[in-house]
């Protein structure tokens, strides 16, 4: 729930409805335990107000054994169900929904000049040749102290009366679409996952689904400090976890439970860099942007204004960083020979 509360922080009070979709499967058809079941202490959690009294929050469940739908495809179809669940609780043309990973989120100030302003991709966006907006997101990796040198364009936000089965149908043609009408356009609507021109006849661009918001191009906006969100990549609350994860999901590696951080992702070994404050595993990961250093994180994420916690996050990962390599050194010394 603790990456849930980061995000909560900066969208309390913001978001009129809430929906989380949970699967028994991960993205490699590994089997999962549901978290948020319907009588688990969890849901009663994430549903007892953590997003503002006047937020209605639902779970969702997403159960499809079939072997075939899985990676990318498992994930759209999964998002798929998210639309569903906007146009059940009344979502309108005029509403603006937004997609998101839950270690994503959007600013609270970007936010509110989403609902406040007036935004052309909202309100001039060519009969929805251009109805998205992105984020410029800063990457913390594991800690608010550790931050990388790369950008992230998610979440996204989209006009309700370009989103399939909330706008306006009538004058939308319907494209052909990847793993069976759920994923994106496969049929010469788009060049480089972006519309090029309206087919013969047609006046209006396709209605986007939930794929769309995550791969289709979109105008990127960036405010002071050049970013308008946040993703809190990696942000579990232990190593098991985190190791899970890679084990597991969409970036599995089979041995990820018995190797060094280092050695299972770039991602991982730049942020053991970071909290270790060491300078010697970059050859591993040659073309790997470096995570740096960021000791003032007063004007991030709201969450992390709290030095207490910040404080707290980065040194408990530290320690257990260091303690994960003893073990790991004491049963495997072979996986040490790049010499951490």
């Amino acid at each position: 729930m603790a990456c849930n509360l980061r995000r909560c922080v900066e969208t309390y009070g913001i978001f009129a409805f809430v929906v989380f979709i949970e699967s028994n499967r991960t993205q490699a058809m590994h089997k999962r335990k549901l978290r948020f079941h319907p009588t688990s202490e969890a849901k009663k959690i994430l549903t007892s107000g953590m997003f503002g009294p006047k937020t209605t929050v639902e779970v969702e469940y997403f159960f499809n054994e079939s072997k075939r739908l899985k990676d990318l495809g498992r994930e759209h179809s999964q998002r798929a169900a998210i639309l569903e669940s906007w146009k059940r609780n009344g979502m309108k043309g005029g509403d603006i929904g937004m997609i998101s990973d839950t270690d994503e989120t959007l600013s609270r100030d970007f936010l509110r000049a989403m609902q406040i302003c007036e935004v052309q991709e909202f309100d001039a966006h060519n009969n929805c040749r251009q109805p998205k907006v992105s984020a410029m997101n800063i990457i913390f990796e594991g800690s608010p102290y550790c931050v990388s040198s790369k950008f992230w364009g998610q979440p996204a936000l989209i006009i309700g009366e370009c989103i399939e089965s909330i706008g306006d149908a009538t004058n939308h043609p319907i494209p052909e679409r990847t793993w069976d009408g759920v994923g994106w356009m496969s049929d010469g609507w788009t060049a480089d996952t972006n519309f090029e021109k309206l087919a013969m006849g047609a006046t209006h661009f396709p209605l986007w689904n939930a794929a769309d918001f995550r791969r289709n191009k979109g105008s990127i906006y960036w405010g002071n400090g050049h970013y308008t969100g946040y993703h809190f990549h990696n942000f579990f609350s232990s190593l098991n976890v985190l190791r899970n994860k890679y084990l597991t999901y969409g970036h599995s590696k089979q041995s990820a439970n018995f190797l060094p951080l280092q050695v299972i992702h770039a991602d991982l070994s730049q942020m053991a860099d970071c909290l270790l404050e060491r300078n010697n595993t970059l050859t591993l990961y040659p073309n790997t942007k470096r995570i740096r250093i960021q000791e003032n994180v007063t004007n991030g994420p709201l969450a992390f204004q709290i030095s207490s916690y910040a404080e707290q996050r980065h040194n408990e990962l530290r320690e257990e960083i260091i303690k994960d390599e003893k073990e790991l050194r004491e049963k495997n010394p072979a996986a040490f020979i790049f010499g951490f």
